[in-house]
């Protein structure tokens, strides 16, 4: 992991998790590598996709594209507008990953209803919002109201 960034290595950790927790077949990102000479860092993008799966899916080949973008970047502006994209690409997958239900109850979540309310509105139980909520911070990785509010805003849901 030396090869990264330090503040990039959560992007290839969620990289690797695309591929070995079955959320999707394809991964995009955008990071920075140390430069072969051991100084500075190059901002890379690529885009990876599952080429092959073996018939158990115990072992898959996945196919990688980079791309070094250090010498078209010449603004820090443009630098923001590809990390707030990749950043957009990445929320767009982890909230197609959201089941109706969930979707519902986070749009509840982001009008700043609590549990008791959301139940009520739903006409579900207080542990039906909670098991929900749960599986949504978990799918989202996001471990309080406060945040799974911002991101419903953020995100437009």
């Amino acid at each position: 992991m030396d090869l990264f960034h330090p503040d990039d290595r959560n992007i290839i950790i969620e990289s690797v998790k695309t591929f070995t927790e079955n959320i999707s077949n394809e991964y995009s990102g955008i990071y920075r590598i140390k430069s072969q000479l051991g100084e500075g860092w190059h901002w890379t993008y690529s885009k990876s996709s599952l080429f092959s799966e073996s018939e158990d899916k115990s072992s898959k080949l996945i196919l990688t594209t980079a791309l070094n973008l250090s010498s078209n970047l010449n603004s820090i502006h443009k630098v923001d507008d590809i990390m707030k994209e990749n950043s957009r690409m990445r929320n767009l997958i982890l909230i197609e990953s959201l089941t109706l239900r969930e979707t519902q109850i986070l749009q509840y979540i982001a009008k700043g209803k609590n549990t008791a309310q959301i139940a009520e509105v739903m006409y579900i139980s207080r542990h039906t919002v909670n098991t929900h909520r749960k599986k949504i911070s978990k799918k989202l990785d996001l471990h309080s109201m406060a945040s799974l509010a911002t991101f419903a805003v953020q995100n437009g849901i």
